[in-house]
């Protein structure tokens, strides 16, 4: 295993790994496998223009077909699985 017990107790933390994707600077959109968006971090928002409350809760398809962005790379894995 490539983690000390200690590290694994804390990748099992979703408070943790919420902080974890909050503090990268790199934009992360998380959606369940039908496409609804269920987190955007600061990030996100920063490099798309797209607010929070714009988007969560809603689905990538309606998102796209609104325009809200050109493709949505999540919504493709969907679509081919």
């Amino acid at each position: 295993m490539p983690f000390s017990k200690d590290a694994v107790s804390y990748i099992n933390d979703p408070e943790f790994l919420l902080k974890v994707l909050d503090s990268s600077p790199d934009g992360f959109l998380l959606s369940d496998n039908h496409g609804n968006v269920l987190y955007v971090n600061e990030a996100y928002e920063n490099v798309t223009g797209i607010k929070r409350d714009e988007i969560l809760g809603k689905n990538l398809k309606e998102l796209q077909e609104k325009k809200m962005f050109n493709t949505s790379v999540s919504l493709m894995v969907l679509e081919k699985s």
